[in-house]
């Protein structure tokens, strides 16, 4: 961390992006990594193809970073419920679950900018 940054700033890796509206235009990576993680779980362990179960199957053997650890791990971070939803198709249901846990993301990270102190508000001398 920089001697001037502020000490209780946290650093992210941010990549920037063309401006949205009011939006910075910025992508948090940890959280884009986050979704994409529990997307791609959603996505193995609903799919009816044979060789996307083989490729569930050894994920879930493995016993270091395995998409399923790491996916309940991002979840239980992120306080989402893992919903049984058979009748969608399996990119439907990895689209719903990322985009869900993206929104929980945000709002998590918002929430904590507001929180703290001096947050919108310019220090007067």
């Amino acid at each position: 961390m920089s001697k001037n940054a502020p000490p209780k700033s946290r650093w992210r890796p941010v990549v920037h992006t063309q401006k949205k509206g009011r939006r910075r235009g910025l992508i948090q990576l940890e959280l884009s990594y986050k979704t994409s993680t529990i997307g791609l779980f959603q996505y193995l362990s609903n799919t009816h193809d044979w060789m996307q179960q083989l490729v569930n199957l050894h994920e879930s053997t493995k016993k270091l970073h395995s998409v399923k650890k790491e996916s309940d791990n991002f979840s239980r971070e992120l306080e989402l419920e893992n919903d049984k939803n058979n009748h969608l198709k399996p990119t439907d249901i990895a689209r719903k679950s990322k985009k869900l846990a993206k929104s929980v993301g945000v709002e998590q990270l918002e929430s904590g900018w507001q929180k703290k102190p001096l947050h919108g508000q310019f220090v007067t001398i």
